[in-house]
């Protein structure tokens, strides 16, 4: 399998806004921004991640050949499209066309996609509103801090990233 891991803090910060903007989105006539809610939901999200990658570790500990995984950094499809998408077609033993690996690589650029959607009528959201994310990180930062006391969430990204070397 293919497996694309990302760092913990922005793991949970993305599942925390997803749900909380989904809740405020569908409640919003009736919303009230419950403490105890933000907290549990950073709870879980914070469980899910440690489940996520206790699993993944212990499937792929036993592998005998590295060639039976891929093993994926989140920020790295961002950052080296190219270098990303030619290891994952090289796993699956896919002929690599150069010039499609290009283009490929190059659509979902963050400025090919700002640029496609400039004329889209969005809700601000924690991609487009600065203040909105920042309060989203401080809030979630804040409470892993609480939970992640002995760094777990970093032990398990590692031992994850540790892998596929």
């Amino acid at each position: 399998p293919v497996l694309i891991i990302r760092e913990p803090n922005d793991q949970i910060l993305s599942y925390y806004c997803n749900y909380k903007m989904r809740y405020i989105l569908s409640y919003s006539y009736n919303y009230k921004d419950n403490k105890s809610d933000s907290i549990n939901l950073i709870n879980k999200s914070y469980e899910n991640y440690i489940n996520f990658t206790d699993y993944w570790y212990n499937y792929f500990k036993n592998k005998k050949h590295k060639k039976d995984f891929l093993i994926i950094k989140f920020k790295d499809i961002k950052e080296n499209p190219k270098e990303v998408l030619t290891d994952v077609l090289n796993f699956y033993g896919i002929k690599l066309v150069e010039s499609y690996v290009d283009i490929s690589a190059s659509i979902h650029t963050e400025e090919n996609t700002s640029e496609r959607l400039k004329n889209l009528k969005l809700q601000k959201n924690r991609f487009t509103d600065i203040d909105k994310k920042k309060k989203f990180q401080d809030e979630v930062n804040l409470k892993i801090n609480i939970l992640n006391k002995e760094k777990l969430l970093e032990a398990n990204y590692n031992k994850i990233i540790g892998l596929k070397i």
